[in-house]
């Protein structure tokens, strides 16, 4: 396993970072993804400048105590983060603008779902992301239908779409590992349907054989319907801080991956499946993941409708 750990990482260090000669590196790792921090540090001290590896506690991966290493994010050109826990680090991205060095998470993972979610072609990834990503941004109204229930419609903003293909070249910019989706924000109010969920869900499990069923109107959910599981979805919603009703987010998956792992986060990323999350600011210009109170569902086999045009079938994008 740590031979191709190791050969997943030099293909993302060039991939991915663009590394060059001249830069200096710094890995941030907790103990539990030690083995792939290490490897991105034995891959990386050849290709470049310098190369650092540092170990950190899990607990200083929250973002409400001490962000790690955050005192030397403005000595490296390129910081990569791996941990098993999900992070957000707002200061930390804050830094990398203001310092110009480029971060990349690789978060919420393990060894094995780092080996099966890294095995991608980046070049076919970043082509297939882009051409999603351009017809979004070319797009006012999106209607989403699956043979299961699912049929809504929303508009979207269109500057808000944002690419996620793996590749993070550019001085002062941070990205997400694995990757593989395009995600945009619609405008407030403007959903109205019903939503069948049959792949992963922020607060429920095993929706692959009993699907859930909710639906939006004017941009909020209204109603669920019966579910085995009714009574945690209602404690979860009457129990959130935050309105988790409001549509704010979606996203396509364009990775070829197919394998859903009950991880919104990872799942999606998988292609041809459709993602929103439901909370917090109608308007909001980073993805959804960072928040980790929304609630966050996923379905599949979408057929997916531009501005009344259709544009794929069953979740098979062209």
């Amino acid at each position: 396993m740590v031979d191709q750990i190791y050969l997943l990482t030099e293909s993302i260090v060039l991939s991915c970072c663009n590394l060059k000669r001249y830069e200096k590196l710094l890995v941030i790792s907790d103990w539990s993804c030690f083995e792939i921090g290490r490897a991105f540090h034995c891959a990386s001290e050849k290709r470049c400048k310098e190369a650092m590896l540092v170990l950190v506690s899990p607990d200083k991966f929250d973002d409400s105590t001490a962000e790690p290493g955050i005192e030397l994010l403005s000595k490296f050109d390129v910081i990569i983060v791996t941990s098993a826990a999900p992070v957000a680090h707002s200061a930390a991205r804050q830094t990398a603008v203001q310092s110009g060095c480029r971060i990349i998470y690789i978060t919420s993972i393990s060894p094995e779902i780092f080996l099966h979610t890294m095995n991608v072609d980046w070049r076919l990834l970043n082509a297939r992301t882009r051409r999603v990503a351009t017809r979004l941004i070319a797009t006012h109204k999106i209607h989403i239908t699956t043979p299961l229930g699912t049929d809504i419609s929303f508009e979207i903003i269109p500057e808000t779409v944002s690419a996620f293909d793996g590749r993070i070249g550019l001085r002062g910019t941070y990205g997400f590992l694995p990757s593989g989706f395009v995600s945009a924000i619609p405008v407030a109010g403007s959903a109205n349907g019903t939503v069948a969920v049959d792949g992963t869900c922020s607060i429920v499990n095993n929706l692959q054989t009993e699907p859930l069923f909710f639906h939006v109107k004017n941009g909020e959910i209204i109603a669920f319907e019966e579910h085995s599981q009714s009574k945690i979805l209602h404690n979860s919603f009457v129990s959130s801080k935050a309105d988790m009703k409001v549509l704010s987010e979606l996203s396509i998956g364009t990775s070829e991956l197919n394998h859903l792992w009950e991880d919104c986060t990872l799942d999606r990323m998988t292609h041809g499946t459709i993602y929103f999350s439901f909370g917090g600011s109608k308007i909001k210009k980073e993805p959804a993941r960072l928040e980790q109170s929304w609630f966050k569902v996923l379905f599949r086999n979408a057929t997916v409708f531009v501005d009344g045009r259709l544009w794929f079938k069953d979740g098979v994008i062209d």
